[in-house]
């Protein structure tokens, strides 16, 4: 007996049931809610830094409450210097700290000096290159204008602002300025205006002064065949004293301020040699003569002739 074999049909086994408890779930899919965390995260850590800074602040105005304000803490100068000059201060602006000194310096030739408009507090009349020390000691913080005294000096430009910080801090407001304050500054005026006087008044009288060397003298010519009057000058940098004891390099014409004179007749030939022992080109230029172009100093076609040596 012949049987055939064949397969079994093929059944496919039924899933077991799932007994997990269902799980309510929000809509959407799951890198949308990942999202959402990440930002809620963020803004949460933001709120935080905000929250830490605000609490800074807040301690910060309490401390510059107590204290005058941050810039009370930094300090500010007790001591500050002041330049003088024809027709400046520098610097314009001076800040210092109450109680302090300013060192007053005269960097220009003529007398000035430095008051506080609206206070006593002034400065000596300085000559060219002295210095003083201002105390403002008892003058209240604020801001104040400074001036020279001298008359028309501050028109001219010599005048600033000076700001006083109490205990370095901010600078309170200028005392308002009363007949005291008025009275004061007039006298302040009319003692600057004394002591000018005076300092003028010295340096006339000190001269004439006996110095050494004595210009303007005459100068023989030589005479050459032809009845030309020669003069020979020589351009150079002389030590000369202009008052007894201060010596200043001079420029000169053979040696001497002023240079020599030169004496001719009406009808003379005159020649005039110069020498340039000067550190830099030089040329000579005689005012009030009818000359050749070429020997009145505007020759720029021989400069050989002018420059050192």
């Amino acid at each position: 007996m012949t049987a055939t074999l064949n397969p079994a049909p093929h059944q496919t086994p039924r899933p077991a049931p799932d007994r997990t408890p269902a799980v309510p779930t929000r809509p959407g899919p799951p890198d949308r809610r990942d999202n959402l965390m990440f930002i809620a995260v963020i803004v949460s850590g933001m709120a935080l830094l905000t929250a830490v800074f605000g609490v800074g602040q807040g301690y910060r105005a309490i401390d510059d409450s107590r204290t005058g304000g941050a810039e009370g803490s930094s300090g500010a100068a007790q001591t500050a210097t002041i330049h003088l000059s024809e027709f400046a201060l520098t610097p314009a602006t001076l800040e210092i700290a109450s109680g302090g000194t300013i060192t007053v310096h005269n960097d220009g030739a003529a007398p000035h000096n430095l008051a506080i408009e609206g206070t006593d507090l002034i400065s000596p009349m300085l000559n060219g290159g002295e210095s003083a020390n201002l105390s403002l000691a008892g003058l209240a913080p604020g801001t104040y204008a400074i001036i020279c005294q001298v008359v028309g000096h501050s028109d001219a430009g010599m005048k600033g602002t000076l700001v006083v910080k109490a205990g370095g801090g901010s600078p309170a407001a200028a005392p308002a300025g009363g007949h005291g304050h008025d009275a004061a500054a007039a006298a302040g005026q009319a003692t600057a205006n004394e002591e000018m006087d005076a300092t003028m008044e010295r340096s006339i009288k000190a001269f004439p002064a006996k110095t050494q060397g004595l210009g303007a003298q005459d100068l023989a010519p030589k005479v050459l065949a032809d009845g030309t009057k020669q003069f020979d000058l020589t351009a150079s940098v002389v030590k000369w004293e202009v008052e007894p004891g201060r010596l200043v390099d001079a420029w000169t014409y053979n040696g001497t301020v002023p240079g020599p004179t030169l004496r001719a007749d009406h009808g003379d030939k005159v020649q005039v040699v110069l020498r340039n022992q000067l550190p830099e080109s030089t040329a000579i230029h005689f005012h009030g003569l009818t000359t050749p172009n070429a020997a009145d100093g505007g020759d720029v076609h021989h400069p050989a002739a002018h420059q050192a040596g």
